[in-house]
């Protein structure tokens, strides 16, 4: 009987033990908690659960290519005309949609920890530990909108002012790359005396992008400028393009107004180029020469000025006099 007893309490103990064990064999707690389609491990860290992704890198299984928003490695289920690039999938509307964790700019990264997308894996990434890293004109002008930059070393070519007399933007320039700096808000000349043609500029800023124009939007405090050199215009051919905008240029030729502009349509007004049936648009912005006393039929031998844009129409803005030189009878 004592030994029956004894193999009965064994028994037992045998089978506490393997509770005990599969206790000790049971899903860890991570701090913080995993999501539902990872699962903690004995290293407190969270690993996808078996069948589970998080982006398409993660669907190995030869028909399971696809990552969908319940972190399921799928089949892909529609084939778009022309194929979508490696990170987007097609829709049943023939359009190709950024899978889960892609990106095609800053503007598609809504992770507070993740604000830059990287252009080579388009991938959503942690933003440059240097907050505002700094840029050519050039990659400025390239830059998604939204990103946090510095130019430096650039030389003011025009200050722009509101209807209410404030700084509003200023044109700079370095070699033969020009940009637009918008002020936000704009700034009573009274309190920004040092601002004047020839500086020498550093602006930290965000990257803009209104009706084609590049921009660098900046406060007043972000604007560092010291002494410098005005610059002399670069003389290019015409037509103007995108490689102009917003730089300092002298244009030669004959050109003939043929149409005044007005207040109604920012003092756009209409020059014949040499005789031909190509047109230039050359504004009053910084100058107005309207009010000077030219007229239509007027002649022009060179026109100096900033090129400007508004959704790939460009213009020139002269900003003095002198930069109008009128053709003698």
């Amino acid at each position: 009987m004592l030994k029956r007893l004894l193999l009965i309490m064994a028994l037992v103990l045998f089978f506490v033990a393997c509770d005990d064990d599969k206790d000790d064999d049971k899903n860890f707690k991570c701090t913080p908690a995993c999501p539902s389609h990872k699962e903690c491990t004995a290293e407190n860290t969270c690993t996808l659960m078996k069948g589970k992704c998080d982006t398409v890198d993660d669907c190995t299984e030869d028909n399971k290519t696809f990552c969908n928003d319940k972190h399921e490695c799928v089949e892909p289920q529609f084939t778009c005309t022309p194929a979508c690039p490696e990170h987007k999938e097609c829709t049943a509307e023939n359009t190709c949609t950024l899978m889960a964790g892609k990106c095609d700019s800053n503007n598609d990264c809504t992770e507070d920890n993740k604000t830059e997308c990287d252009k080579n894996t388009h991938e959503c990434v942690e933003a440059s530990s240097e907050e505002y890293p700094v840029k050519t004109i050039a990659e400025a002008k390239e830059a998604d909108e939204k990103t946090k930059m510095q130019v430096q070393d650039i030389t003011v070519t025009a200050v722009f002012k509101s209807k209410k007399g404030n700084i509003k933007a200023f044109t700079a320039q370095k070699d033969d790359q020009g940009i637009y700096v918008y002020i936000n808000p704009a700034v009573n000349p009274k309190d920004f005396t040092e601002m004047a043609i020839g500086k020498k500029a550093t602006v930290k800023g965000e990257k803009t992008l209104y009706n084609g124009v590049n921009q660098i939007k900046v406060k007043k405090e972000d604007i560092t400028l010291s002494e410098g050199t005005e610059l002399d215009p670069m003389p290019i051919n015409l037509p103007l393009t995108e490689a102009h905008e917003s730089a300092l240029v002298k244009i030669t030729g004959l050109f003939t107004i043929t149409e005044m502009g007005s207040e109604a349509n920012h003092k756009n007004t209409k020059l014949s180029i040499d005789g031909s049936g190509d047109f230039l648009i050359m504004r009053g912005d910084l100058y107005d020469f309207a009010a000077a006393g030219v007229e239509v039929g007027t002649n022009f031998t060179t026109i100096t000025g900033v090129v400007s844009e508004w959704n790939e129409n460009y213009s020139i803005v002269p900003r003095s006099a002198e930069e109008l030189v009128i053709q003698n009878d």
